[in-house]
């Protein structure tokens, strides 16, 4: 239908300061989730304002690497899904669909387009796209294309290669039969604002109910691409069945978690979404997904302690010279940690006695797991009685440290030693 001439016109280098292609007739939105990305901020349109790419060879490479031509009807929605490849490393990468200015006249905007502040070489990213006829669309068949644009320097130029293919845009059918489209209905239907700190993790719980029987179900989500370098991940801990039947819930927990070193930032409107087959077809991208708003917050300070059960100060019975007695005291850690030891410091001490702690070292103390060690007041050489006091401390090395450090808080006591 005329294409060749028009994708000649479409290769055409475009003068310095021309605005990006209009989308006419059908509408291209990309939604990009893959790995080894970092997510920049949306722009509305590409600015290939470049005449010469950023090298002969391709610098990115897709698959499919052709998608043919793609056929919908007035009024109708299509989605596909593409993978794109990195040949070597990319700034300022961004993804963006056009389409033949041949489509004018009908009532088309562009809705998104992925932009990444880095794409590092091999990354490989999960690209979906949908073209949406508007019911008046123009008839007929006009080349468009999936292409990338970085930065050059300080330009930004379009990079080799397209992904090339065909919009065919054909009459609604009359009578439109009912078209029945798997549709999810989240419970919540949006989580909102979930918040994380650095080296922690933050857990949800949703539900979902399909309009139709879905087989082959997986999760996916659109929270960050480069995974590794951002330090987020997010996991699902429920388990998903393989097949579903109309109206039944499915329940889902996750878990967002954040690396120690997480960028201190906002990531707005990701999605966790469903694939799943329809009777038997080809996998496809189920409508509605759960949206939220990641904050990764810092990381609060945490002092590491001890807490003495009953008390940080308490009073032992009176110890007659030339016996020995035997305390119990119970802690816990607030951290994790290893290689324990206790120092003991006397007050107003009676000549004679000593003070040992038992056992030490301690090799390990989890999180809020109570320890008790023991507490031996020896007076079998005390030279006379009277009143004492001591004080116990903790050393030991905490998760994340290097090195051991003093523990707060110490446990007290006083005692005395009797005829």
């Amino acid at each position: 239908m005329g294409m060749h001439a028009d994708t000649d016109a479409r290769r055409q280098p475009r003068p310095s300061g021309a605005s990006p292609r209009r989308l006419c007739g059908a509408l291209l939105a990309v939604a990009v989730t893959g790995s080894m990305l970092v997510p920049g901020t949306a722009r509305a349109a590409s600015p290939r304002q470049q005449p010469a790419r950023l090298a002969a060879s391709p610098l990115v490479t897709w698959s499919p690497g052709g998608l043919g031509t793609i056929t919908l009807r007035q009024g109708q929605t299509v989605y596909r899904s593409v993978y794109l490849t990195a040949m070597r490393g990319l700034r300022g990468a961004a993804v963006y669909p056009s389409l033949s200015t041949k489509a004018a006249g009908t009532a088309v905007r562009v809705l998104t387009t992925g932009y990444f502040s880095r794409l590092d070489g091999g990354a490989r990213i999960h690209v979906v796209f949908a073209i949406v006829a508007n019911p008046a669309a123009t008839i007929g068949a006009y080349p468009a294309d999936l292409h990338v644009v970085a930065l050059h320097g300080q330009v930004e130029s379009p990079v080799s290669n397209d992904l090339d293919f065909a919009v065919d845009v054909d009459h609604a059918a009359r009578p439109t039969p009912p078209v029945i489209v798997p549709d999810l209905h989240w419970t919540p239907g949006n989580l909102g604002v979930l918040t994380v700190h650095q080296g922690q993790g933050v857990t949800r719980a949703a539900s979902f109910v399909s309009d139709a029987a879905l087989s082959g179900l997986a999760l996916k989500d659109t929270l960050v691409t480069n995974v590794a370098q951002q330090g987020l991940s997010l996991n699902i801990t429920s388990p998903i069945p393989a097949s579903v039947a109309p109206n039944v819930p499915v329940p889902v927990t996750f878990v967002i978690s954040a690396a120690p070193t997480a960028p201190i930032r906002y990531y707005r409107d990701r999605v966790l979404y469903v694939t799943a087959s329809k009777n038997g077809g080809a996998p496809a991208l189920l409508h509605y997904g759960l949206h939220f708003t990641l904050d990764v917050d810092r990381a609060p300070v945490i002092v590491p302690h001890l807490t003495w059960a009953g008390g940080s100060a308490v009073g032992y019975p009176t110890v007659r010279r030339g016996t020995i007695a035997t305390e119990t005291a119970s802690f816990t850690s607030n951290v994790t940690l290893i290689n324990v030891r206790f120092v003991r410091v006397l007050h107003t001490p009676v000549p004679g006695v000593v003070i040992t702690v038992a056992p030490q070292p301690i090799a390990a103390i989890g999180v809020g797991t109570p320890t008790t060690v023991s507490i031996t007041i020896d007076a079998t050489r005390a030279t006379r009685t009277g009143l004492f006091g001591a004080d116990i401390y903790a050393v030991g090395q905490p998760a994340g440290y290097t090195h051991a450090i003093g523990l707060h808080y110490g446990l007290h006591f006083d005692s005395a030693v009797g005829a």
